[in-house]
């Protein structure tokens, strides 16, 4: 993962901490509009000034940490996050039976798991998330009716196996998401009118598919994105969103990764086109959604790849040549967008080593 800043809400158990301190205090402790880390710092101290308890002092560490996280400063958010655990293990263990304390700990671990992340450390932030799992289990075994409290553990497995993947972990890896795959079918069949259950399932299969095709295994891959494939039509036909439209398309190309890492290119066009049809319905109902545009140009993009694969060169200049339009138009849309305008040259690069390709073919066979 990239380095760089932390989207975290100011909300949860610390949020709720907070709410009991003097309006002063929150102001200071949220401000995101220090120009320097000093700044920042004195802030913190000034802040620290009104605290009474050891609760609303982790509280403090935390909502600090959480400023510089999200300020890109992950060095300063790892050492309020670490002052705020200690605080928080020391009260955990004075009060073993708190939940208040068992909470923040829930909390604490997972906020100092996702600035490791971000820092470009998975061994230490997997060993983070880890022990929040460890509490999650045990909040769950007193709370097994609890439905929330349910589907933040099958998300937990699911973020490890993430995590355990992108180190070379595959085992490791399937059995978290065979872990948080069970937790979310039971939800689905006590909820199954929750929506977002079902989506977090098909998020689930999809996550198993990747680990499968990373292990060779193209029947299992096939299996979970087929079933995860399944589960976006349903919810794009009951909730016709953009969003679940676009979760739909994605399918569509991950079966036909799938379809062409097993060497059925034809299959794998099938399905690459049939999520271009989506995003082009997509972009038609909102053409000044950037978002939709550069998810389209990714789509002719990934299909123009195939067509190379499949020595068909003429169809793969087409879908380059699409790609180009939309990344000219998204860069007109956003002039000031460095990243579209690199996504033309990347297009008219993949042009270029096309029209090579062709050449060199021609060359041959004269």
């Amino acid at each position: 993962m990239e380095q760089g800043s932390i989207k975290i809400p100011m909300t949860g158990e610390f949020g709720q901490a907070t709410e009991t301190l003097s309006a002063d205090f929150r102001d200071a402790a949220f401000r995101r509009g220090a120009t320097s880390a000093t700044a920042a710092q004195a802030s913190f101290r000034s802040a620290l000034r009104h605290v009474t308890t050891a609760r609303h002092r982790s509280a403090l560490h935390i909502a600090f940490g959480d400023v510089f996280a999200v300020r890109g400063e992950l060095a300063e958010a790892r050492v309020h996050y670490l002052a705020a655990l200690e605080i928080i293990q020391h009260g955990v263990s004075q009060e073993p039976d708190s939940s208040e304390w068992q909470a923040d700990l829930l909390a604490g671990k997972a906020k100092l798991g996702d600035v490791e992340l971000a820092s470009g450390n998975p061994v230490a932030a997997s060993a983070c998330f880890r022990a929040a799992l460890a509490l999650q289990e045990q909040i769950c075994a007193a709370r097994p009716r609890d439905a929330e409290r349910q589907y933040d553990l099958s998300a937990s497995h699911v973020r490890l196996g993430d995590i355990e993947a992108d180190l070379g972990n595959i085992g490791t890896a399937r059995n978290h998401l065979l872990a948080g795959l069970v937790i979310a079918k039971r939800l689905v069949a006590e909820q199954p009118r929750n929506l977002a259950r079902h989506e977090h399932l098909a998020a689930v299969r999809t996550r198993l598919g990747d680990v499968a095709l990373a292990a060779g295994d193209l029947r299992g891959a096939r299996k979970h994105c087929k079933v995860a494939h399944a589960i976006r039509a349903r919810l794009a036909a009951v909730d016709p969103k953009g969003w679940r439209q676009r979760d739909l398309a994605a399918s569509c190309e991950k079966l036909g990764e799938v379809a062409m890492v097993a060497g059925d290119l034809t299959g794998a066009r099938k399905q690459m086109m049939a999520g271009i049809a989506l995003r082009e319905e997509l972009v038609a109902r909102d053409p000044y959604n950037c978002e939709w545009h550069h998810d389209l140009r990714t789509s002719h993009e990934l299909l123009g790849s195939l067509e190379i694969t499949a020595d068909n060169l003429a169809a793969a200049q087409r879908r380059f040549e699409a790609s180009l339009v939309v990344a000219e138009r998204l860069a007109a849309m956003e002039p000031g967008n460095g990243e579209w305008q690199r996504e033309v040259l990347v297009s008219r690069s993949q042009l270029g080593q096309v029209a090579m390709m062709a050449a060199g073919t021609q060359q041959t066979l004269g």
